[in-house]
């Protein structure tokens, strides 16, 4: 196999999470954009659902041929040398590994029972309210309310009750 191909392999395998990384930020800025500067918080015209998707797709698959294609460059360069190091391949599974990595850990140790507010929202929606609020962390204040229909509170308990009858 050509080293110019298999560099373009080499850089594509990692280039996937890259893409994926940057397809994540770029749709976040488009709808930060869109949010902040035409929509706001009117309701918002159906074809953003669509194009929104659209951009992703057409975002990830860009990234992926940029970097693919400087893998490709990478390795043409190196053609002329004897076989393709094997530190090269070391690089790319570290740099495939480490954003997997990263993305399972933080799955596995982030769970929405961890969340105050979460916790919160989960007992009053148990017991038939409408709504609830927890007051800022920078009090120290831990305590839970659950709102009626008004919007005004009804109950209010400490948080550690709750988290102690779970």
């Amino acid at each position: 196999m050509k080293q110019s191909v298999l560099y373009g392999i080499l850089f594509a395998v990692p280039g996937i999470a890259i893409s994926l990384l940057v397809t994540f930020l770029s749709t976040g800025l488009i709808l930060g954009i869109f949010w902040l500067f035409i929509f706001g918080d009117s309701s918002w015209p159906g074809w953003v659902s669509i194009l929104v998707p659209i951009l992703s797709v057409c975002i990830f698959l860009v990234s992926l041929v940029v970097i693919s294609n400087w893998g490709y460059q990478t390795g043409t360069k190196l053609e002329g040398h004897s076989k393709p190091v094997f530190r090269h391949f070391i690089y790319s599974f570290i740099a495939t590994i480490i954003p997997v990595l990263a993305f399972v850990i933080q799955y596995t140790r982030t769970t929405d029972e961890e969340f105050p507010s979460f916790i919160c929202s989960d007992y009053c929606q148990t017991r038939g309210y409408s709504g609830s609020s927890i007051p800022p962390e920078i009090t120290g204040i831990r305590t839970c309310s659950c709102l009626n229909d008004n919007g005004i509170e009804d109950i209010t308990i400490e948080l550690d009750k709750i988290i102690d009858t779970k």
